[in-house]
């Protein structure tokens, strides 16, 4: 029975929410392309007009969750720049937080089933996973006018990462009842020094 009815649109998209829906529930080997569809209400041949197998949605699977998530860093970050590189960082941060804490689904699916590297030991290496490029390259920016150690700066940027991640994870937790903002308490905890 579907449970992400398709009604005539963006089929690309239904078909990638569906997976990550189906991924997050029933695990990643359990994944087919004929699964997504019958969770779309559409042909078993319909996700082949946009995916050629398994592999090739996953991938955009990936490519759509952390596009997404680059968006909305970057929203954040074009929003608040005039306003001084602390202020910048503070709103990244809780955009961070607010988009998984909005996107649960997300957060489980791109941070436990995706692979992408991070290289946390230097600091000029351009990753591949661009929310972590936006977040990093404004941190530094931050760092670069308050004038801390190369040292200091890669510590900082696991500690400052680390909250906002940690934040994050702790929002999409089941069982976790907090009827707060979770954005607005990042945003006052992130300490800038």
């Amino acid at each position: 029975m579907s449970t992400t009815a398709y009604h005539h649109g963006d089929l690309r998209n239904a078909l990638i929410e569906a997976g990550i829906a189906y991924i997050n529930k029933n695990g990643t080997n359990q994944l087919s392309l004929r699964k997504v569809a019958a969770e779309c209400g559409v042909s078993h041949t319909a996700p082949y007009s946009h995916f050629k197998d398994k592999e090739d949605l996953l991938e955009a699977m990936k490519n759509y969750v952390s596009d997404k998530f680059a968006e909305a860093l970057q929203h954040a970050l074009n929003e608040s720049t005039e306003q001084g590189s602390a202020f910048a960082v503070r709103n990244l941060g809780k955009a961070y937080v607010g988009f998984f804490s909005i996107n649960p689904q997300y957060y489980e699916f791109i941070f436990e089933r995706a692979d992408f590297d991070i290289d946390l030991d230097d600091l000029d290496k351009v990753n591949s996973y661009k929310p972590f490029e936006i977040f990093k390259n404004a941190v530094k920016i931050l760092f670069d006018e308050r004038g801390l150690s190369r040292d200091r700066q890669q510590t900082a940027l696991i500690e400052m990462w680390g909250l906002v991640h940690g934040l994050a994870g702790i929002s999409v937790m089941k069982g976790i009842k907090f009827s707060g903002n979770w954005s607005e308490i990042t945003q006052k905890i992130i300490i800038i020094e």
